[in-house]
Parts: structure tokens; C-alpha cells; sequence
């Protein structure tokens, strides 16, 4: 595992830079890492490794 990307390992994104109200970043779901897939071992960004599942475009259910 490595630091996120997006938040840079913090877990929280701001809303607009200097402010102080923050969400979970929704890259690594707040943990600040970026997580690696059970299934093939790859770090990926997101809710799901884009190597083992998919996403079906009319039910947005993710499908291995």
C-alpha cells in the first residue's frame, strides 16, 4: 500500500483550499492509502480494481 494520490495520505479532502470543512476522500474511502486488490495484488484508486471487476452501465452494481 502507498499514500493516496489524491488526498496525499490524509484520508479527508477540503472543500475549497484554506477551508476547514472536509469530506473522506472518496479515492481511498478516508484511509489515506491506496488499497491493493485481493484478487491480482495491484494498487488501485477507487472503489475497485479496474483489472478484476467492472461496473454495469445500467444497474452501476460492480461485477466481477
Amino acid at each position: 500500500m502507498s499514500d493516496c494520490p489524491y488526498c496525499r495520505g490524509t484520508g479527508v479532502q477540503y472543500v475549497e483550499s484554506g477551508s476547514s470543512l472536509s469530506y473522506s476522500c472518496p479515492d481511498c474511502d478516508g484511509t489515506g492509502v491506496t488499497p491493493t486488490c485481493p484478487r491480482c495484488g495491484n494498487e488501485f484508486d477507487g472503489e475497485y480494481c479496474q483489472n478484476c471487476y467492472t461496473v454495469c452501465d445500467s444497474c452501476r452494481t460492480i461485477k466481477s
